[in-house]
């Protein structure tokens, strides 16, 4: 897959903007016990203080998709019930650190969802675009993004540019990749497809080089406008 990786607008030192902007981790979400961030293409971390006053290291990504992952991943990992479906109430019980109920009425207005809607993975044919609106709604919330007079506006619309399809895709194809490896990683077989980082055609023809070894050709693309 081939993924934007800077330059960035904005270094990810640059404490005057907002932290799920500058780490390209929209979410702004901290780092796992496991360190499953890693599979998405985490950078370092930095140590920020989290809603409860409590220090939450909070790891940067090298492109945007890979912090759509992680925020897809931690979905599976944190908010979903085996019978096959999360919730906007759901994902703030295990995200919010403070004034979650204000946060979990604010994302549910902001996509026009039922904070206690059940959204079905299997069976919802628009489950990922919901999922994707509340990804969304909340990078705008964690940028303080909302609105054009808010001070994460400029800075979240910059590196998160909704009107250029190339990082819509990077988003949306990102956060599927993590709804699946967390799907994965709890026992689903789902195949990889093409959108997924790490792809590789099994159908696609062996070359032979000049020198008599053989590679496999690791198959590039633009992805497709998804609608």
């Amino acid at each position: 897959m081939d993924l934007y990786t800077g330059p960035w607008a904005y270094s990810v030192h640059d404490k005057t903007v907002p932290a799920s902007v500058r780490l390209r981790n929209i979410g702004a979400i901290g780092s796992s016990k496991g360190k499953h961030e890693r599979r998405f293409g985490a950078l370092s971390a930095q140590d920020l203080p989290a809603s409860d006053g409590t220090i939450l290291p909070t790891p940067a990504f090298a492109h945007v998709y890979g912090g759509a992952a992680y925020w897809g991943h931690y979905v599976i990992r944190r908010a979903f019930d085996e019978r096959g479906f999360t919730s906007i109430a759901m994902i703030m019980d295990a995200y919010a650190t403070g004034h979650s109920a204000t946060y979990k009425k604010t994302i549910s207005r902001d996509v026009n969802i039922n904070s206690e809607e059940q959204i079905l993975l299997f069976e919802d044919e628009q489950a990922y675009h919901k999922l994707y609106r509340i990804m969304i709604a909340m990078g705008r919330w964690e940028a303080g993004a909302r609105h054009p007079s808010a001070p994460g506006y400029e800075a979240f619309h910059i590196v998160y540019n909704l009107d250029d399809q190339t990082v819509v895709d990077e988003l949306f194809w990102g956060m599927v990749h993590g709804i699946r490896e967390g799907l994965r990683d709890r026992g689903y077989k789902i195949k990889k497809t093409r959108e997924e980082l790490g792809y590789v055609d099994p159908e696609e023809p062996r070359v032979t080089t000049e020198e008599g070894g053989a590679w496999w050709r690791t198959l590039l693309f633009y992805l497709r406008r998804t609608r």
